[in-house]
């Protein structure tokens, strides 16, 4: 994504609002330590799966970015303790591993590479936080 550069690892938060949608904080961390962040909300297109989200940033070009009716963020599999997860946009353009620990077991990842390599993305073209 244009927000993280491949040399940086990269932190997501989410949580509940009064309203029913999620907050949205994602932060990047520079080898320096150093941080940018970016805040938003997604609201839940397909309750009560709760799979496909629109997410909604707060930048002034924010409103310029279409968000296709199906969402742009879906939860395509989460492991049954919830550590991990698969999340990607419908387009296969953009996938995310998502994790709780820093470091995902060698084996682990390449199981969850595998997964999403069957959902049809391009584990080719993904990049690894440091």
């Amino acid at each position: 994504m244009p927000f993280q550069i491949s040399n940086e690892a990269a932190l997501a938060e989410y949580g509940s609002l009064p309203n029913g949608t999620l907050s949205v904080h994602n932060i990047a961390i520079r080898p320096d330590g150093t941080q940018h962040d970016i805040h938003g909300y997604a609201e839940v297109l397909n309750a009560p799966e709760n799979t496909k989200l629109a997410v909604h940033f707060s930048t002034w070009f924010a409103p310029f970015i279409p968000i296709p009716k199906e969402g742009n963020y879906w939860i395509l599999y989460v492991e049954d303790n919830y550590h991990e997860a698969i999340v990607g946009t419908p387009d296969r353009k953009y996938l995310w591993i998502l994790a709780r620990t820093p470091k995902i077991p060698h084996l682990k990842l390449e199981d969850l590479l595998q997964r999403a390599r069957k959902l049809g993305f391009d584990r080719s073209k993904m990049i690894f936080d440091p």
